[in-house]
């Protein structure tokens, strides 16, 4: 869970603003919604008959917010899941515990370094990428799996989500846009794994979007 969490966040962190590429409420609800994918690829969740996701492994005690991601899936769709786990119903702003877990993650790991000021007393969170190479070998692999080329199933879930945030584009600006749409439109319809893990995992893409337009239109309205 926490590797394609990790990726996922890492590519959206611009090496020169040391900033996101897309707002708070997408990083949330796409981390939600990386967390379940990684769940469902590692077998740590199932999918059954109704649609509705299991967990197939004993979940430890543990008072974290990656065993809570686990036990808020069991027993719901994915969609509701995501929400669950980091999006529209999240009251106790578990998309931000997400958001917290990864980055501290990517912080240990060395990967990117804290550089969060403050303006009259606001933080204004900035990483800067220590390690760009890595940031670039996931690029390099999503670059793969644009072109066709048969890659593992992570990768094609990251292309979704990150397609399903708004971010991809901009990740990908030399790009021909049309090709590009077109090969997302093609890993949706056609899934990475057996039939009902796939028609899950297109779920988890569609609610990312679905959770991102939501908090968008409330943001405005507001």
């Amino acid at each position: 869970m926490q590797r394609l969490c990790g990726d996922f966040l890492l590519v959206l962190l611009s090496p020169d603003s040391q900033r996101p590429v897309v707002g708070g409420a997408a990083i949330k609800a796409g981390l939600a919604g990386a967390a379940i994918a990684a769940a469902v690829l590692d077998d740590r969740l199932v999918v059954d008959t109704d649609g509705r996701l299991r967990t197939a492994v004993p979940i430890a005690e543990v008072p974290d917010i990656w065993t809570e991601v686990l036990r808020r899936a069991d027993g719901i769709k994915p969609k509701k899941a995501v929400a669950r786990c980091g999006a529209g119903e999240d009251f106790a702003d578990r998309g931000g515990r997400l958001r917290d877990a990864t980055i501290a993650n990517l912080l240990e790991s060395g990967i990117i370094e804290d550089r969060t000021t403050r303006i009259i007393g606001i933080p204004i969170r900035r990483h800067a990428v220590l390690q760009p190479h890595t940031r670039d070998a996931i690029l390099t692999r999503l670059s793969t799996a644009l072109d066709g080329e048969p890659g593992a199933p992570q990768d094609d879930v990251l292309l979704l989500l990150l397609s399903a945030v708004g971010a991809l584009r901009t990740l990908f600006p030399n790009r021909d846009q049309r090709a590009l749409d077109a090969r997302v439109t093609e890993l949706r319809s056609a899934g990475v794994l057996a039939d009902a893990v796939s028609q899950a995992l297109r779920d988890l893409d569609t609610a990312v979007m679905a959770a991102v337009v939501a908090t968008t239109v409330v943001i405005a309205g507001s």
